[in-house]
């Protein structure tokens, strides 16, 4: 009977032998935390919801946020590149919507409830952002929403580039040498085509399929911007003149006095078989009607307070916002509204798809800010939220608005394309 006690004894000691020098660490349940965090992220944008304290000793909720796993601690440790997100003081606030999260594919968030000087933490959830890396530094572009693809020029490694954002991948890229282009997309006789200029003057026609150049025009003064339309194109030129260029030829057809000098923006609006043709640039607008290859200038304002640094042009055509004091015209040149917000501030600004909303984007007192505005109703504002980046570009499909910047990324400059839902 002895021996069979010393045997149970002795496997029990090495039961505990073998539990102990087991140093694999065991993943906390659900159920061991007090606090519970439902995390959702289907933009590039997170929401959070955690379990509500019932103690009148509360203090606050603490919000911790990292790029790397965050450790299962009994409070906040910011290690490495973790850090305080926000910190609320409402116990009955038990949501946060994170608009600015850093650059990364993979982030970890984790709340606190400090309640006498302790704390009651919730696990640690990972996110996947939806946030798009391009390795390539799109500084000039074109979109093109009906085939999902952006047609841009990477001035770090001299390419023309076509990424097809649905897919996440680049289509065709090839060598190209251009100073600050403007890249427009267009189809002459059925084939697709890019046409690009840069400040040599010349007219670069590239097939879109496979990126191959067709032809290029002899130099002339250098375009500061242009519009495509059925075989020719008008240009704005830096000598101050406004010029229709024939796409089979690439010889000019007609030319008249616009903006000397200045900043010009283009806008065309087509109605039947009539084409208006809007020049937008510091204080002043002028307009003109393309007549088969012949242009004339029809009207032009000169007061508008403030100069205009860039335009959005309502889908249906019928009004457009052009300054930097966020005024809004009609095709007839006359101011409709005025957004009392201002757009001063805003390198971006652009319609939805629908028209019922603008949308704009910039740096405004030390932090990064989406907006949106209603347009039927005077264009008052919606929403208004930080983000990460200042935009170079921005775009909007049914429901999403879709905000291109260039960023830095593992000691080299990258493209990100971040998207958020239209309230």
């Amino acid at each position: 009977m002895k021996h069979y006690l010393l045997l149970a004894l002795l496997l029990t000691f090495a039961g505990l032998m073998l539990v102990s020098c087991d140093d694999t660490p065991v993943e906390p349940s659900k159920s061991d935390y007090p606090l519970e965090l439902t995390v959702v992220s289907e933009n590039s944008s997170v929401e959070l919801h955690w379990t509500e304290l019932t103690v009148s000793s509360f203090e606050e909720y603490i919000i911790v946020r990292s790029q790397d796993p965050i450790p299962d601690s009994p409070e906040p440790e910011l290690i490495g590149n973790a850090i305080i997100v926000e910190r609320i003081d409402k116990v009955k606030v038990t949501e946060f919507i994170d608009f600015a999260p850093p650059i990364s594919k993979t982030v970890y968030y984790k709340v606190f409830g400090k309640i006498d000087g302790r704390f009651l933490p919730t696990p640690a959830v990972r996110v996947d952002l939806s946030i798009q890396i391009i390795d390539l530094r799109a500084d000039f572009t074109e979109i093109d929403q009906d085939k999902q693809e952006i047609i841009g020029f990477d001035r770090t490694s001299q390419s023309l580039f076509i990424y097809n954002y649905a897919t996440e991948k680049i289509r065709v890229q090839t060598f190209a040498s251009f100073s600050n282009p403007t890249i427009r997309i267009g189809n002459y006789n059925g084939v697709d085509e890019i046409y690009v200029t840069d400040q040599s003057g010349v007219m670069y026609i590239y097939s879109r399929a496979n990126l191959h150049m067709i032809r290029q025009s002899t130099s002339s003064p250098y375009s500061i911007d242009f519009i495509y339309d059925q075989g020719r194109f008008i240009l704005a030129r830096y000598t101050g003149d406004v010029v229709i260029m024939d796409r089979a030829t690439l010889q000019i057809q007609d030319i008249e006095n616009g903006i000397f000098n200045q900043r010009s923006l283009l806008r065309g609006v087509r109605t039947n078989d009539e084409l208006e043709i809007l020049e937008v640039g510091i204080n002043q607008i002028n307009k003109y009607i393309v007549e088969g290859n012949s242009l004339r200038r029809v009207g032009f304002i000169t007061d508008i307070p403030g100069g205009s640094l860039k335009t959005a042009e309502h889908p249906d055509g019928r009004q457009f916002v052009v300054n930097s004091t966020g005024r809004v015209l009609n095709n007839e040149l006359e101011f409709v509204a005025k957004i009392e917000d201002g757009l001063q501030f805003y390198n971006q600004i652009e319609y939805t798809e629908d028209g019922s909303q603008l949308f704009t984007a910039g740096f405004q007192v030390n932090e990064f800010k989406l907006k949106f505005f209603d347009v039927e109703d005077e264009y008052n504002k919606i929403s208004e939220n930080k983000i990460s980046v200042s935009p170079i570009k921005m775009f909007a499909d049914d429901d999403k608005v879709y905000l291109m910047s260039i960023v830095f990324l593992n000691g080299a400059v990258r493209t990100a394309i971040f998207n958020y839902k239209i309230p």
